[in-house]
């Protein structure tokens, strides 16, 4: 990547840090629009972030580029992570609740640990690691509209 950009490493390093911070940023941002507008049209309103952000990564020219759609693809990707946590406390009570946080978590926990296998297969295989996520952002994207909203009209 830093060859065909024509980056040193630190500029690729900082890649990785735009992340982190789009993401930091993200969960200050969807919560209260979660609370405010409820789950699905902030979910959407990221998801569209990241495919945006992801097809800008894909296309980007320099290290500069990199980075500012790296922590727009971040700030997008953030609103599954929060609101899903949310969308869980709306429907779920008790023990039940707790089960569900629990299986939702250890995905969380799970899915930086596959990401490097997965990646570097897509890239051996496709050799567009970004133009793959556009695809999974758009699929995840259409499946949100299949599952009603989640925040219960009184609150």
């Amino acid at each position: 990547m830093a060859t065909d950009l024509q980056a040193d490493a630190g500029s690729m390093e900082l890649m990785v840090s735009g992340f982190l911070i789009g993401f930091s940023l993200g969960q200050l941002l969807w919560g209260p629009l979660g609370d405010r507008y409820g789950r699905r049209i902030p979910v959407a309103i990221g998801l569209l972030l990241f495919v945006v952000g992801s097809a800008g990564c894909g296309l980007s020219g320099s290290s500069a580029q990199m980075i500012f759609w790296r922590v727009v693809q971040a700030v997008g990707a953030c609103s599954g992570v929060v609101l899903s946590r949310a969308m869980v406390r709306d429907l779920y009570e008790g023990s039940r609740a707790a089960q569900m946080l629990s299986t939702l978590i250890t995905v969380m926990a799970v899915a930086p640990l596959l990401g490097p296998i997965v990646g570097g297969q897509v890239l051996a295989l496709a050799g567009a690691i970004f133009g793959i996520l556009v695809v999974v952002g758009l699929a995840t994207l259409a499946a949100l509209f299949t599952i009603p909203e989640t925040l219960p009209a009184e609150k």
